[in-house]
């Protein structure tokens, strides 16, 4: 849980900071630097996601991360040090982040 933004500094000059926020009670919200979003999350066992991902408004901005549409893609998960790393249904990565 809590906040998580892109792994390696991407986005910092976003016109506002790309993340994703993990709250207890399922929900999440998110930003992909332009745009805001919201959904609910559950973690299985062994890393397994289930994410849905709400409506979004599609602005453009500078330096933008689709941080939310990793996130929605993403179906397992898994920590390579402090890196959370998402998977998508072929085991394809969809993004890196790391706790803000």
């Amino acid at each position: 849980m809590g906040r998580w933004i892109p792994a390696g500094g991407a986005g910092h000059a976003a016109l506002r900071p790309p993340f994703v926020e993990l709250a207890a009670d399922g929900t999440h919200t998110g930003s992909d630097g332009a745009n805001g979003t919201h959904g609910r999350w559950s973690c299985g066992r062994d890393g397994a996601l289930e994410v849905t991902l709400g409506p979004s408004t599609r602005m453009a901005g500078p330096d933008m991360v689709p941080v939310p549409t990793w996130f929605a893609n993403a179906t397992r998960s898994r920590f390579e040090g402090q890196v959370l790393v998402l998977l998508d249904v072929d085991g394809a990565e969809t993004g890196r982040l790391e706790r803000s």
